[in-house]
């Protein structure tokens, strides 16, 4: 039998009635155990698989759409408030800071005969996170990006291109400033 822990507060507790069950069975995949807070608004469910030790806090927004979807690996965390959209995949051990955004797609603004809101929606590929990425509140991920395994991106970036491995990015739009294989391990860390 499949655990799903609804979160109340900041201890979770094992749901058993049946409108948590039916939301289990919605999903594309949802592994054994996983900590959704009970504010989280889900959409599009068939297209999201959420792996093992996944921890989703409260307020988190999540919508795929029809033709996309959300992948999210074991043992990572999203924090309050973020919203993913659109096509993202997200590797193991990943911490996401509470207020990021993912805009795994965006509006068609090309056709000035249409309204933006009509004119369809563009797509870059969508969003990929590799394993072990920290990303700090308030960033915003743009679709088309590639954000490579031990990166860092610093609070309040602007994502806008792929980032490299081990890079640490920051700003507005995100550009390197350093590089994690390059820092000293500090005594007692």
């Amino acid at each position: 039998m499949k655990k799903f822990l609804l979160s109340r507060g900041r201890f979770p507790t094992i749901a058993n009635n049946l409108a948590q069950k039916d939301l289990l069975k919605k999903f594309k995949k949802c592994s054994e155990i996983v900590h959704i807070h009970e504010t989280v608004q889900i959409h599009d469910h068939q297209n999201i698989s959420i792996e093992d030790n996944v921890v989703i806090q409260v307020g988190v927004v999540m919508q795929p759409g029809r033709k996309r979807k959300i992948t999210i690996d074991k043992n990572t965390s999203l924090g309050p408030y973020t919203v993913v959209m659109g096509h993202v995949i997200i590797g193991k051990f990943n911490m996401i800071g509470p207020h990021v955004v993912f805009t795994g797609g965006t509006h068609r603004i090309t056709n000035l005969k249409k309204s933006m809101r009509s004119g369809g929606s563009s797509f870059k590929g969508g969003i990929v996170l590799e394993d072990d990425v920290f990303i700090g509140a308030n960033a915003t991920i743009l679709d088309g990006v590639k954000i490579g395994r031990g990166a860092v991106v610093g609070a309040g970036s602007v994502v806008t291109k792929n980032v490299d491995s081990y890079s640490i990015v920051a700003g507005v739009p995100a550009k390197k400033i350093k590089d994690r294989r390059g820092l000293s391990v500090i005594e007692g860390e």
